[in-house]
């Protein structure tokens, strides 16, 4: 299995490289900009060259602001987020990002609206859907349809109510989403319980889903890339996270 983590681009692109080297990474997320803003400076020529030729690191993947809400029902909203979107696929494809993942719509968006603004973004970078802490697998079922991939996050999961220990939550994935469908991995333990519907991501292994829990799941899944977004003070946090997840995959 290919890992990795979510790393800064602060100080430019080729530091969130520099970042996943120092970290042993074999694959890297990161945003296009400030996730927490409309406002974004696009990079430039030289960042990205630079970029592109220091980069070894695949596969290359851009997760969606936090603001960009393509389902809202609020006009405003979903054309300001069909601009950040636009965006940040645009600078995506010139970095040579491989996957854009954007969370499942909340019940404040509307899922028709979603896929129709997901649809005509459609281009070089693949658009993953991302299940999230109130998602079930069956609702994700519209996305597939549509021809989309989904990232599964591994602490998502477990808080919407599925049980990594059980054999019947991957026979779910096969019933609903479809193993084949599912193209990344986000691999995070919870610090909440199984169905507290609350998103809050720990220390691998040593939150709710535990290693026994990932050393049930990850067997199905050992031919994908994995994405840790595990909580960090220092590149410690990260080392451990990664020496944790490297020590039970080794003990498969």
């Amino acid at each position: 299995m290919r890992l990795g983590f979510q790393v800064s681009i602060e100080g430019g692109y080729s530091r969130a490289l520099e970042r996943g080297k120092k970290l042993g990474c074999d694959c890297i997320q990161f945003f296009i900009g400030n996730p927490r803003g409309w406002e974004k400076k696009a990079p430039s020529e030289e960042d990205i060259a630079s970029f592109k030729r220091e980069n070894s690191f695949f596969p290359l993947i851009a997760h969606a602001s936090y603001l960009i809400r393509p389902g809202s029902r609020k006009k405003k909203v979903r054309e300001k987020s069909m601009k950040g979107m636009e965006f940040e696929l645009m600078h995506a494809h010139r970095l040579g990002v491989n996957y854009y993942v954007i969370h499942a719509p909340g019940k404040d968006q509307d899922v028709k609206f979603f896929i129709e603004a997901l649809k005509s973004m459609r281009g070089e970078v693949e658009i993953l859907v991302e299940n999230t802490a109130k998602s079930s697998f069956s609702s994700l079922i519209p996305f597939v349809d549509a021809g989309f991939g989904i990232c599964l996050d591994t602490a998502h999961a477990f808080q919407a109510g599925y049980d990594w220990k059980k054999e019947e939550t991957i026979r779910e994935i096969e019933k609903t989403i479809g193993m084949e469908n599912i193209k990344l991995l986000h691999l995070n333990d919870s610090k909440t319980g199984m169905g507290s519907g609350r998103d809050i991501h720990w220390h691998i292994g040593k939150g709710k889903i535990g290693v026994e829990g990932f050393r049930c799941l990850l067997p199905h899944f050992l031919h994908l890339p994995g994405i840790m977004e595990t909580p960090r003070k220092s590149d410690e946090d990260d080392r451990r996270n990664m020496e944790a997840m490297r020590k039970i995959l080794e003990e498969l």
